[in-house]
């Protein structure tokens, strides 16, 4: 959950000033040749971006999410494969893996109407082998919106350090390999409802970026 919300976090960090307009169908023409060309220029993108460095942010939107950072720094999230791809009418599924992640930050915050607010006052961390299986549909009615959501992460192993805050709960997280798959069974068990708590979230974005 903690590492859900963290690439939340940094997608709102660095898409808090964008707009975008979707059209009525995303993936209408998309073939696997096209979808293998659009995943490479993807990663060139990204690749420019990695890593990525930022300090003192703080954003905020009319719908009440704000995002804030005093310091950031993040690299490998542009080395990554897609597999398992399904594209259907209106929706799409795929396992995305990042085969290794750093991160280090101090007083990281996503706050939102929604109630849940989160603060990471320290961060280090390296993960190898993340892997996300990711399965969602899509509506268009004037606006895109999503209208269901699952996501399975797993993680290989790794190490990480945070100290975390988030409605009333302070905690100092350590973790390592063992500890790693106990929360892999953990996000197994739990998939329904943090996939929901995302869910909403991502909406709430796309309702901003299309606004």
């Amino acid at each position: 959950m903690k590492t859900i919300l963290f690439l939340c976090l940094i997608a709102c960090i660095g898409l808090s000033n964008a707009k975008i307009s979707f059209p009525n169908s995303i993936i209408d023409n998309i073939s696997g040749a096209g979808l293998n060309k659009s995943i490479e220029y993807i990663k060139g993108f990204a690749a420019k971006f990695d890593p990525i460095s930022v300090a003192n942010v703080n954003k905020s939107s009319f719908t009440g999410i704000s995002v804030k950072a005093k310091k950031l720094d993040v690299s490998g999230f542009s080395n990554y494969s897609l597999s398992d791809v399904n594209v259907g009418l209106n929706s799409f599924g795929f396992t995305v893996t990042l085969h290794s992640i750093k991160a280090s930050g101090e007083d990281l915050g996503l706050h939102s109407l929604l109630g849940n607010d989160v603060e990471i006052k320290s961060l280090e961390l390296e993960f190898k082998g993340i892997q996300y299986k990711v399965e969602f549909s899509w509506i268009y009615l004037l606006k895109f919106r999503l209208r269901k959501l699952n996501v399975l992460p797993h993680v290989d192993g790794g190490s990480a350090h945070i100290v975390w805050h988030s409605n009333d709960h302070y905690v100092d997280f350590t973790t390592d390999d063992a500890a790693i798959q106990k929360v892999n069974r953990w996000l197994v068990k739990n998939q329904k409802n943090y996939s929901a708590v995302l869910l909403n979230h991502v909406n709430s974005i796309l309702n901003t970026l299309q606004s």
